[in-house]
């Protein structure tokens, strides 16, 4: 009877020690994934939004701008070429305006989609490592999947008093760790705005200038031909003195027969 007892008590001692190395071992590999895991979160930063916070990768190297004006416009400022872009769909190429940005500034990257219809095959086909998109909650939670995501502000959430280009080229340079870089574009911005009031003179406080805005529904495409540009204008006209926005005018005689020295044509979005 003592034999059978010291027997069970000594595989109970057996069962312990494998059960102890088991459980030191496991305790060992948790601890080298921990360790492992350190260098990658370290390799990003915490951007907060208003969806929330992106865990960015400090040196992105593969871009998608889903937004033309308002990420793309401030990424070529920044003199960073992304892998892939969004444009206004033109039925004669399949590209359409970029509003700020030019075509060398997209040399090279891929279209995929519109800014209201990203093709998310042609954006995980891409292998982006940031996205730079809209914010719309959908979207965001689709494109998070690919790679990490950043949602630019909501242009109607901006503060009135501030330039709103300006907040947005500063925003994706925080994203981004440019703001060195930004704070120089915008410095060398303002030196041309300086030399143009100085070689205007007093001649700024004469000009009169005319503002006109196009609503969305009725896009018509920005890179067209001369007589569809002037089709283009003429709508505008209409459209704008029909909603009264061109000043104290009623009629399409009385504003083009004011002395305007300047008149600007505003697609709003």
């Amino acid at each position: 009877m003592g034999v059978l007892r010291t027997r069970f008590q000594i595989r109970y001692l057996l069962l312990a020690i494998a059960i102890s190395t088991v459980l030191v071992a496991c305790n060992f590999n948790l601890s080298n994934t921990i360790i492992a895991a350190k260098p990658a979160l370290e390799d990003c930063r915490i951007v907060k939004h208003e969806m929330g916070e992106t865990c960015v990768p400090m040196n992105p190297q593969r871009i998608v701008a889903l937004s033309p004006e308002h990420n793309l416009d401030p990424l070529a400022a920044l003199d960073i070429k992304p892998v892939g872009y969004t444009s206004y769909v033109m039925k004669r190429d399949k590209r359409g305006g970029l509003f700020g940005a030019s075509w060398n500034d997209v040399l090279g990257a891929k279209y995929v989609g519109t800014p209201y219809q990203p093709s998310l095959e042609k954006i995980l086909m891409l292998k982006p490592d940031l996205i730079l998109s809209y914010s719309k909650p959908p979207e965001y939670r689709l494109l998070s999947t690919i790679a990490p995501t950043v949602p630019i502000p909501d242009p109607r959430d901006a503060p009135t008093n501030q330039v709103y280009f300006k907040e947005m080229l500063r925003y994706t340079a925080k994203t981004l760790d440019r703001e060195e870089k930004a704070e120089k574009v915008l410095s060398q911005y303002q030196q041309r705005v300086d030399r143009l009031k100085e070689r205007l003179g007093d001649r700024l406080q004469h000009l009169e200038v005319a503002v006109i805005f196009m609503e969305r529904t009725l896009f018509i495409r920005l890179t067209i031909e001369l007589k569809l540009y002037l089709l283009l204008f003429s709508m505008m006209l209409d459209y704008a003195i029909n909603l009264h926005l061109l000043m104290e005018t009623r009629s399409r005689q009385s504003v083009l027969k004011r002395s305007m020295n300047m008149m600007r044509m505003c697609y709003l979005l």
